[in-house]
C-alpha cells in the first residue's frame, strides 16, 4: 500500500493509511448503533449484569453460560451510563475499533506492514467483525484479546527459536491477555489451552524454555482457579445448552458469516479463491525447500496461521460431531484473525508490482463493504426480531386502551428481550405468556371470561410455535382495531366481543 505514496512520505504512509482504515472501521461500528432491537443474547447480557458485583456471579448460573469478566464490566456500564441499547453496546463497539490496530500489529509482526494494513482493512469491513461489535456480547473482546495473545506469543516463540532470552514485556503481556481471554469466554480459555500445548511441545527439548513456559501457564491456571468451581457447576447443569452444531457444513457457514457472503454461492466461491491460492503457494514453497520439514514448522508464518485456522476448528468439530455440541459460527471468532491474515497474505503473494497489489487490496475491501452495505443491506434491514417496535407501539397507545389484556406469544426462551423493552418503556409486565397451543388457549379463554377486559393485545415475539388454529378461532369474532408487522414480530389490538363462551 505504501507504494501509492511519494518516497518522501513513505514513513508517514503507514500511519495515514491505518488512520483512514481506523476511521472507516469506527464509522461502521458506531453508525446507527441502536438500529437493531435487542435480541435474546443481548437481553441475557443485560439481566446477568444488572446487579451488584456480588450478584453478577450468581446470575451467570441462571441467565448465561460464560465466565464473568464481560458481565462484571457491563454491570459498571449500567451503573454509570444507563441501560439503553447504545450504552450497553458501546463497549463492544469500542473493542471492535481496537481490534483493527491490533490486527495491523499482528500482521506486521508475522509478515510485514503491508500484510498488517491489508488484514486491518479486511477486519474493518468484514461482516462478523462489524456485526459482533454492534452487540452487547463478549465476542468482540474475545476477538481483541485473542489477537493480542497471539501477538505476544509470536515474540516468545521467536525467542525460543533463536535461543535468546524470553522478552519480559512480551511474557507479561501474554500472561495478562491469556488470563483476560480465559475469563471472557470458554473459547478464549480453549485457545489459550491450545497455545499452551504448542509452547510446551515446542520447548520440550530446551529445558530452560520448557520450565519458563510451564511457569507461565501455571500462573495463568492459578489465576483461573477461583472460577473453576463455577465452571464445573455450569458444565454439570447446562450441559445441553452450551452451543450447537447448526449443520455439518459449519466451516462453510463460518466463511459465509465471517465475510458476509450470506446469499450468493458464486460470491462464496470467489471468496475461497484467495485461500486456495494461499494453500497452493504454501505447499509449493514447503516442498521446494531443501528441508521441507522447515516449511511445516511454526517458524514459517504461513504454517502458523494455517494451523491457527484449522486446528481449533477441527478439534471442536470432532467433539461436537461425536459427543457434546460445542461448536457455533459466532464462537469461531477465535480463528477469524487467521482467516484475515491468510486473505491478506494471498494478496501480497500475487506476482504484481506493489502499486497493483495495493489496488487489489482496495478492490477487495470495496467489494466486502459493498456486499455488506448494499447487497445485504446491513444498515437498512434488521438482523434480529424487532421486539422493540411493537412494544413501543403498545406504550404509545396504551393510555387510550387501559382496560386491556396483553397476550405474549413466544417460546419460553424468547421472553427476556420482551421484558427488557417492557422495563425500558415503563409498561407494567403483567402480560400472559403462551406458546400458542390448545391447552394455553383454554387457559387464556378462562382468564378472559373472568377478568372481562375490553381490549386484548396479541404480541408475537418471533419464532413462536405454530398455532394450530386454536387462537385464531377464539379471536375471530373480535373487532380488529390495529395490526402491525415488523421483522419477525407483530402486534394486533382487538376489541373483545361479549358474552364469551
Amino acid at each position: 500500500m505504501t507504494a501509492l505514496f511519494p518516497p518522501m512520505l513513505k514513513k508517514y504512509a503507514v500511519l495515514v493509511t491505518l488512520a483512514a482504515i481506523l476511521a472507516l472501521g469506527a464509522f461502521l461500528r458506531f453508525h446507527k448503533l441502536e438500529f437493531n432491537s435487542f435480541w435474546l443474547d443481548e437481553a441475557s447480557s443485560y439481566y446477568t449484569s444488572n446487579a451488584p458485583f456480588s450478584r453478577v456471579l450468581g446470575n451467570l448460573k441462571s441467565f448465561d453460560i460464560h465466565p464473568p469478566a464481560y458481565f462484571l464490566m457491563l454491570s459498571r456500564v449500567i451503573r454509570y451510563f444507563g441501560n439503553s441499547e447504545t450504552a450497553l453496546r458501546f463497549p463492544s463497539a469500542a473493542a471492535g475499533v481496537l481490534v483493527i490496530p491490533a490486527m495491523f500489529l499482528l500482521g506486521r509482526r508475522l509478515y510485514s506492514e503491508k500484510e498488517g494494513l491489508i488484514a486491518a482493512a479486511l477486519t474493518a469491513v468484514s461482516w462478523s467483525a462489524v456485526s459482533l461489535s454492534r452487540e452487547a456480547r463478549a465476542y468482540e473482546f474475545l476477538l481483541l484479546f485473542t489477537i493480542l495473545s497471539f501477538y505476544f506469543l509470536i515474540s516468545l516463540l521467536r525467542a525460543l527459536k533463536e535461543n535468546s532470552d524470553l522478552p519480559t514485556g512480551s511474557a507479561a503481556g501474554y500472561i495478562l491477555c491469556a488470563v483476560i481471554n480465559s475469563y471472557l469466554h470458554y473459547y478464549g480459555a480453549y485457545i489459550i489451552f491450545l497455545q499452551a500445548l504448542a509452547c510446551l511441545w515446542l520447548s520440550r527439548k530446551k529445558p530452560p524454555f520448557f520450565r519458563a513456559f510451564l511457569v507461565f501457564y501455571l500462573s495463568i491456571l492459578v489465576c483461573y482457579l477461583p472460577w473453576l468451581p463455577s465452571f464445573i457447576y455450569q458444565a454439570r447443569h447446562n450441559r445441553g445448552n452450551i452451543a450447537w452444531l447448526g449443520n455439518r457444513n459449519v466451516l462453510y457457514e463460518f466463511f459465509r458469516y465471517s465475510f458476509g457472503v450470506l446469499h450468493s454461492k458464486s460470491a462464496f466461491i470467489a471468496l475461497l479463491a484467495p485461500f486456495f491460492f494461499f494453500l497452493f503457494s504454501f505447499l509449493r514453497g514447503a516442498f521446494k525447500h531443501k528441508e521441507p520439514a522447515r516449511g511445516f514448522s511454526f517458524a514459517n508464518p504461513d504454517f502458523f496461521v494455517l494451523c491457527w485456522l484449522t486446528v481449533p476448528f477441527a478439534l471442536l468439530y470432532a467433539e461436537s460431531a461425536v459427543a457434546l455440541p460445542i461448536l457455533g459460527t459466532r464462537y469461531l471468532i477465535i480463528i477469524f484473525p487467521a482467516a484475515c491474515l491468510i486473505f491478506a497474505r494471498s494478496i501480497t503473494l500475487l506476482p504484481l508490482r506493489a502499486v497493483y497489489t495495493s489496488l487489489v487490496s482496495i478492490l477487495a475491501v470495496y467489494l466486502l463493504l459493498f456486499n455488506m452495505v448494499i447487497v445485504e443491506k446491513f444498515y437498512a434491514e434488521p438482523c434480529f426480531p424487532q421486539v422493540r417496535e411493537p412494544v413501543k407501539l403498545m406504550a404509545a397507545l396504551g393510555p387510550r386502551f387501559q382496560n386491556s389484556l396483553i397476550i405474549l406469544r413466544a417460546a419460553a426462551y424468547m421472553r427476556i428481550d420482551v421484558d427488557y423493552y417492557f422495563e425500558r418503556l415503563s409498561i407494567k409486565k403483567d402480560y400472559i405468556d403462551t406458546e400458542w397451543n390448545k391447552d394455553d388457549a383454554e387457559r387464556i379463554a378462562k382468564i378472559i371470561r373472568e377478568s372481562k377486559p375490553e381490549y386484548v393485545w396479541l404480541l408475537n415475539a418471533g419464532n413462536a410455535p405454530g398455532t394450530g388454529g386454536a387462537f385464531e378461532g377464539y379471536f375471530s369474532r373480535d373487532k380488529l382495531l390495529l395490526s402491525r408487522q415488523y421483522y419477525q414480530t407483530g402486534v394486533e389490538l382487538r376489541k373483545l366481543a361479549y358474552p364469551r363462551g
